[in-house]
């Protein structure tokens, strides 16, 4: 299935329109199948593929999920603080002068 084919100008809106009217603990389980179907649509040796990903990226979110401490903030710079850049100038003597001599 192509972005740009009829097949998809029908699947999209239908899913779409489903996402937003199923309730929210079942959403999961549209997305989960429409992905598939969407795969499968164009090679459908592929579900092979997006089956192994998806279990690969469940494992590592549970995993991340589980860590705490040190383990979970190792891999993130966003907990390191950064030095602050410096806001003052440069003493009067180091200055450069506009004066012409």
């Amino acid at each position: 299935m192509l972005f740009n084919s009829l097949e998809f100008a029908l699947f999209f809106p239908f899913v779409t329109l489903l996402y937003f009217v199923l309730p929210h603990r079942v959403r999961w389980a549209l997305l989960l199948g429409a992905s598939a179907w969407f795969y499968m649509a164009f090679v459908p040796a592929y579900i092979g593929i997006l089956a192994l990903t998806i279990l690969i990226d469940y494992v590592a979110g549970i995993r991340i999920e589980a860590a705490t401490g040190v383990r979970r903030s190792a891999g993130s710079r966003t907990n390191r603080s950064r030095p602050k850049a410096s806001t003052t100038t440069a003493p009067a003597s180091r200055q450069m002068s506009t004066d012409a001599a």
